[in-house]
């Protein structure tokens, strides 16, 4: 695609942003070379509005799925086995989070934290299986609220160092075992939060000295990825920029998302 089918793919964008919210624009939508943001208007109040576009596409689907699982799962089998530690492993890994993995600092602190709970549970006296799992403040978990017979929640992932990765099943077995599961669909929050954290390194170095706000839009599709506005129901996400819209193009919607601005030197997982 050329540049300048990028450039109007993008106006494409801003102009349905500005139709589906509503927006009283009196001049605009203007392109912007950068380090301006992509585009800019401005509303009837009279505030001047910057706009940068970017997409939240499975781009990490097949790479995932060719080689970092496959890569993750051989890792700590062979760390399971080296310490002799008889337990079953299961990790649900989307595989669009999964190319993540491929970072070899990400991928290698993921396994020593794994196995470390794995050390955890063989030393326990406890058949069970212990279930780790991080959960947003007001969601409902299937693994916390519908767990079955002999499953213990044991805790959150990510205060235990273990990135990318759905949730983590861990119990005794007779042998060191691993497996792996998670497809494409379901985690459309993460893949949101990704496209913003891909825009937040620029974010300090736009010049936005002709706009009163920076906003982000988010451009995604319900018939190609596992997006759609359901999932952005009772979540927050964490962005620098003044608003964060997420324009869905298989049904069509634009919906405002609720954020938080991220702490400062906020490590971008």
């Amino acid at each position: 695609m050329t540049r300048q089918a990028v450039v109007d793919e993008e106006r494409t964008y801003v102009e349905r942003l500005i139709v589906l919210r509503g927006l009283d624009v009196v001049a605009g939508p203007v392109h912007q070379a950068p380090p301006r943001p992509d585009y800019w208007f401005q509303l009837a109040d009279g505030r001047c509005i910057a706009v940068e576009v970017t997409k939240a596409l499975e781009t990490d689907v097949e790479a995932g799925n060719r080689g970092a699982r496959p890569r993750l799962k051989r890792m700590i089998h062979d760390a399971l086995a080296r310490d002799g530690l008889n337990v079953h492993v299961h990790l649900s890994i989307p595989i669009y989070l999964a190319s993540r993995l491929e970072n070899a600092e990400v991928a290698h602190a993921n396994v020593a934290a794994i196995v470390a709970l794995a050390r955890q549970v063989a030393a326990s006296d406890s058949d069970d299986s212990f279930i780790y799992e991080d959960v947003d403040e007001g969601d409902s978990s299937p693994l916390r609220t519908k767990t079955r017979h002999r499953r213990q929640y044991a805790g959150d992932l990510k205060s235990h160092g273990i990135h990318h990765i759905d949730w983590v099943l861990i119990a005794r077995s007779d042998e060191p075992l691993v497996t792996t599961g998670g497809g494409a669909m379901g985690g459309g929050a993460h893949v949101l939060q990704q496209a913003i954290d891909d825009k937040r390194e620029k974010y300090a170095r736009y010049v936005v000295d002709n706009a009163d706000e920076c906003w982000l839009l988010v451009v995604g599709s319900a018939g190609s990825t596992p997006l759609d506005v359901s999932v952005t129901e009772h979540r927050t996400f964490e962005s620098p920029f003044a608003r964060t819209m997420f324009l869905e193009l298989f049904e069509d919607k634009c919906v405002e998302l609720r954020t938080t601005v991220p702490p400062v030197g906020a490590e971008q997982t």
